[in-house]
């Protein structure tokens, strides 16, 4: 069995086509094998643990620490990408209304949807044309944006610096990329892509219960309504509804795992949704996520201390994927 303190690491690690640096790292020492006291480490927490690298809590060490050789620097790059992303996972809730996330190396991706324009019969008759759901390829290439951030600080400004506190700036870094990507989802939803657009029922006036009612009705039986996505405002008017402010009224109204939850669905708030607008959907059916690669990171500036002006990337897109998972109301004042 290999073990981790003979894996001799470089930068070239990072170079593996298709591949991160834990992937490769895991390649060279596997985790199957080991006994009880690494039984949850990953390769590369092996790796800090064998060159004595503190990252958590009061007892973290500072940043130079993972400069005093050329193969402690080498688990730098790592440390801002895994930090990043923490960031960018515990921020926005894309986990709640994408049903697929699509990771692709190259820049060029072409997805395919379902066109189902046949009812379906409860029963299939002998001599009935069976019912069928035709799988097609779409025309035109998912946009891919890029959002990212980018560095600007000194590696003598940061050196001394304890390693969690680096971290909370890094993933500060994660939650603006987690921003954008966010940003871009809600527009693929109000606004739909080349092939499925989006429905919009105008409301005039302002929200009432009932039409909370006739949206949770509106999805048939292949669907129902687990996300409601609103801006501030909406969510202040919804939760001053009679209906929901009164506990005996018989609505379902909770907080269910730190989540808010009506009619089933998930609330989420979040001002990048239009003020005028209530997004309901079926997260199972409703967006596709594609990503070229994951967090990209300037590894070999990381590596040689050319922290200023280095930039942190996400290269990403949104699509589509059934008309009927998606549901939006448009409220307009009454003239």
């Amino acid at each position: 069995m290999s073990c981790y303190k003979n894996v001799v690491l470089d930068k070239s690690m990072y170079r593996v086509a298709g591949k991160g640096f834990s992937e490769v790292l895991e390649e060279l020492d596997p985790s199957r094998g080991y006994d009880a006291e690494f039984s949850n480490m990953d390769a590369y927490q092996r790796q800090l643990k064998r060159f004595d690298i503190k990252v958590r809590d009061v007892n973290a060490d500072c940043i130079e620490k993972f400069f005093r050789t050329a193969q402690t620097a080498t688990l730098f790059p790592e440390y801002v990408f895994r930090a990043v992303k923490a960031g960018a996972e515990s921020v926005t809730a894309l986990g709640d209304i994408t049903a697929i996330k699509t990771q692709i190396n190259g820049v060029d991706y072409r997805t395919i949807y379902g066109d189902d324009k046949t009812e379906q019969e409860e029963t299939i008759n002998e001599g009935v044309e069976i019912p069928s759901v035709n799988v097609r390829l779409k025309e035109n290439l998912v946009k891919l944006n890029k959002s990212g951030q980018m560095l600007v600080a000194s590696y003598e400004a940061v050196r001394n610096q304890k390693i969690e506190l680096f971290t909370i700036m890094l993933k500060q870094v994660g939650a603006r990329i987690a921003k954008q990507q966010f940003k871009s989802a809600v527009e693929v939803l109000v606004n739909g892509d080349e092939i499925i657009k989006s429905d919009v029922q105008t409301i005039e006036g302002d929200l009432a219960f009932e039409q909370l009612i006739n949206l949770w009705n509106d999805f048939d039986d292949e669907y129902k309504m687990s996300t409601i996505l609103v801006s501030s405002e909406m969510m202040k008017q919804l939760l001053q509804l009679p209906e929901v402010m009164d506990a005996k009224s018989g609505f379902k109204f909770e907080i269910k795992n730190d989540a808010m939850m009506l009619l089933g669905a998930q609330l989420i708030k979040s001002n990048l949704v239009p003020k005028d607008l209530m997004i309901a959907l079926d997260k199972r059916f409703a967006l596709e996520m594609v990503c070229s690669g994951d967090i990209s990171i300037e590894h070999d500036k990381l590596i040689d201390k050319q922290l200023e002006r280095s930039t942190i990337v996400s290269t990403y897109g949104f699509t589509r994927i059934c008309k009927p998972a998606v549901k939006i109301l448009k409220f307009t004042a009454t003239e």
